[in-house]
């Protein structure tokens, strides 16, 4: 059911005066479902990259659905069970899994991205061609802090592109959200004519980043998330630092 603006409005104010422990960022890969946790009493809001056309419901008296533009709110009418969510878009699709959870697992807001190819992306180490893209980088340095682990595992150039490969392990019980928007890759060196020179880390230049790809943005005990970053094309001849924020714990950085 479509809704007013102005509702839709008051449920978002009300969903973003609680979204700070239940705001999340789910990258999905083609016709894949993502899980959207609702309780009784709650709304969740839904926001997908493109204004919405309609939705299907697998159980229409399960949950009260309402849309304005590219975000819906759910709110669950019964307390236990699950349903399919069709939601019909301009240019496509997304299918979410719909769970009713207790309140301390309800999601506030969740926004969907689609997990898409760049030109050039490599989907799989195994298929890289020689002379299409290049490995760069010989080590695979690690940083450790705490119970998480930053390791790079690669660094590749395609035509346009340039491709940065990276792992995050949790080896303690705790479970940890990155933030992907605020993850940053900075340069260490600056080039002057044919030298280069090193700059202090306060005069170190961003690098503009494209994408950022992870499965999701929760890291729990025992858990390895592989992710990529695609940025603007820049040869692998100064030093990089690679830094990832998570949610109420302090930013991992690595320097290769």
């Amino acid at each position: 059911m479509r809704i007013s603006k102005l509702i839709f409005l008051s449920i978002f104010i009300s969903s973003i005066a609680h979204s700070s422990q239940g705001i999340r960022t789910i990258y999905i890969k083609g016709k894949e479902a993502a899980i959207v946790h609702t309780s009784p009493g709650f709304s969740t809001i839904v926001e997908v990259p493109e204004p919405i056309q309609y939705f299907i419901a697998g159980n229409q008296e399960a949950f009260k659905i309402e849309f304005v533009e590219n975000r819906l709110a759910i709110k669950p009418l019964i307390y236990s069970g699950k349903t399919n969510l069709y939601v019909a878009t301009q240019n496509g699709f997304f299918n979410l899994t719909l769970l009713i959870t207790e309140s301390d697992r309800v999601d506030y807001i969740v926004r969907i991205e689609k997990y898409l190819k760049s030109p050039g992306v490599i989907e799989d180490m195994d298929q890289v061609e020689e002379g299409n893209t290049s490995l760069k980088t010989e080590v695979t340095p690690e940083k450790k802090q705490g119970d998480i682990i930053l390791k790079i595992e690669s660094f590749l150039e395609s035509e346009k592109i340039s491709h940065l490969y990276f792992t995050l392990s949790n080896k303690g019980k705790k479970t940890y959200e990155v933030i992907p928007q605020k993850i940053i890759l900075l340069t260490n060196y600056k080039k002057t004519r044919d030298t280069l020179k090193k700059i202090t880390p306060s005069q170190k230049n961003e690098i503009l980043i494209l994408r950022i790809t992870i499965p999701r943005n929760t890291l729990s005990s025992n858990e390895i998330l592989k992710g990529r970053i695609d940025f603007a094309k820049i040869k692998r001849e100064f030093p990089m630092t690679l830094s990832v924020p998570f949610k109420n714990s302090k930013s991992i950085s690595i320097t290769f």
